[in-house]
């Protein structure tokens, strides 16, 4: 019988699943064309998960105010197509390039022949229609999470990804696994989390930490290999006596994804 190889998806090689992004490509080439969807065995943590909902989801509030300002017809407007003023309102929030990314061609299907008022409203329901669809892809049901890649986002764009992949119903499923919390993790590692801190001569960042957490999860659900799309996560391997020997599973080949 064939080994099974099993993979570890970080929440960086995962959302390349749900959006268009510039690691997309990378990842399903190794999944379908490298590796073999059916040769492996995908799995990832419910923080991972977590995570990849609370990057798109927890600062949705910025574009949406800025909608709700634009809608405010007491204030001053540009004489310019509402459109056109969404977008600038859009661009004006925190992490604006990314909400420029995601909502331009939210923006682009609304109608530009209403009043501002219902113009505004429109969008604010097709912003939150857009969020909710995201959340339902990362939505597990009895703990697998299956990804249809022909239902993916866009967010850079469709001419980052190879059409071939979106023309086909490919779908993966990856296992979703309950593991220990960040908190229990730092304090049940405290040690050699403060040893490696110190022999970097540095405080670790939030997503330093987060890094060495994530790795020491997917570590701990027994993978052969973790990929990642982040170019500095093998630099905060966790050094716990349980993944200390490990760091091979983590080689920079299958740490850095080639960008499109």
């Amino acid at each position: 019988m064939e080994k099974v190889t099993r993979i570890g998806l970080e929440n960086s090689s995962l959302m390349p699943h749900i959006v268009v992004a510039p690691f997309s490509n990378s990842v399903y080439e190794r999944i379908w064309l490298e590796n073999g969807v059916h040769k492996c065995e995908f799995v990832t943590a419910s923080d991972c998960v977590a995570e990849s909902i609370d990057v798109m989801l927890k600062y949705s509030q910025y574009p949406l105010e800025k909608i709700e300002q634009m809608r405010d017809v007491s204030q001053p407007h540009e004489i310019t197509p509402l459109s056109v003023q969404a977008i600038k309102h859009i661009a004006e929030t925190r992490y604006n390039a990314k909400w420029i990314f995601f909502l331009s061609d939210v923006v682009a299907k609304i109608d530009q022949n209403c009043d501002r008022t219902e113009f505004c409203n429109q969008l604010i329901k097709a912003i939150n229609e857009k969020f909710d669809s995201y959340r339902r892809m990362l939505t597990p049901v009895n703990g697998i999470l299956t990804i249809d890649v022909t239902k993916i986002l866009p967010y850079w764009g469709y001419h980052k990804i190879d059409n071939s992949f979106l023309k086909e119903e490919k779908a993966i499923k990856i296992s979703v696994r309950e593991t220990i919390s960040q908190e229990g993790y730092e304090e049940q590692y405290e040690p050699w989390i403060t040893n490696f801190t110190s022999t970097l001569k540095k405080d670790l960042t939030i997503n330093s930490k987060r890094d060495m957490y994530h790795y020491h999860i997917l570590r701990s659900l027994g993978c052969n290999e973790i990929w990642v799309g982040n170019e500095k996560f093998n630099k905060h391997l966790c050094p716990c006596p349980l993944c200390k020997d490990s760091s091979g599973i983590v080689g920079k080949d299958l740490v850095l994804l080639k960008k499109c």
